[in-house]
């Protein structure tokens, strides 16, 4: 069926979840469906949840998943064709947002992962390329134009046709938080897709989706998914989608 399923995750962090679900309910696209996935929050999530309209499907879960596993139980209930991942800490300042990623994604067969922060170079630690990065934050955006291909797309917000979900393999649950993003884009191109970041203005709070894992913890949780993820693209990284062109254009800004 044509339009958009929206899978957004959320453990406790009640405030955020109620801006984020007030955001969407200013969405105007009714071939539109928001999927909540409840990890088994003690802090009144799920009973907010409980009092939200049909517009909102939600998934209570007794305990906690994770993001990435929550991401994919989210696409299973899914009836849309496409498919939006997004975080419960991100709003959209674009209320016609849905239309232009339904837009784009149908835009022709190349596309893989469309989203609204990502990196044209990806090293080969994994790490980004500071020129490299691009992104429309309403704060400090620094695109010029209506999109443009990268790499690799953040996973604040990643949206992709269900078969191409489906054809790459899904989110590798076994990142659990970090990772899966750069994992998913990868296998996005790897298998012919081209990925891209659109300018659609947007809010990051930041850390809203993690659990209450200690600073130091999630610290190691990322060593650890970082070594894995680039132990499996060794041979693929690094990736720089940029022509030859771009790429001396960015040089000269650096040293000139």
């Amino acid at each position: 069926m044509e339009g958009i399923s929206v899978i957004i995750p959320c453990f406790n962090k009640l405030e955020l979840t109620r801006d984020c679900v007030n955001s969407l309910n200013q969405v105007k696209d009714s071939d539109i469906e928001f999927i909540l996935i409840d990890n088994g929050s003690t802090d009144g999530t799920a009973d907010f949840l409980k009092t939200l309209t049909k517009k909102f499907r939600c998934c209570l879960n007794q305990e906690n998943l994770g993001m990435v596993r929550a991401f994919n139980l989210g696409a299973s209930m899914g009836k849309y064709d496409s498919f939006v991942f997004v975080h419960n800490d991100v709003i959209i300042h674009d209320m016609d947002w849905p239309v232009k990623i339904k837009n784009y994604l149908n835009h022709g067969e190349s596309i893989g992962v469309v989203g609204l922060y990502g990196a044209r170079k990806i090293r080969k630690d994994a790490s980004f390329h500071g020129r490299g990065i691009v992104h429309s934050k309403l704060e400090y955006g620094n695109m010029r134009h209506d999109y443009i291909e990268v790499a690799v797309v953040d996973g604040l917000f990643m949206a992709m046709k269900k078969k191409i979900y489906e054809k790459i393999g899904k989110f590798d649950e076994g990142y659990t938080m970090h990772y899966y993003d750069k994992d998913i884009s990868l296998k996005s191109h790897k298998s012919g897709y081209r990925n891209y970041v659109l300018n659609i203005p947007f809010t990051h709070i930041g850390a809203g989706t993690r659990s209450t894992v200690k600073a130091e913890s999630d610290n190691a949780l990322r060593d650890k998914m970082n070594k894995n993820f680039v132990n499996r693209w060794s041979d693929y990284l690094p990736l720089d989608v940029r022509t030859k062109g771009e790429r001396i254009k960015d040089w000269l800004k650096k040293y000139v």
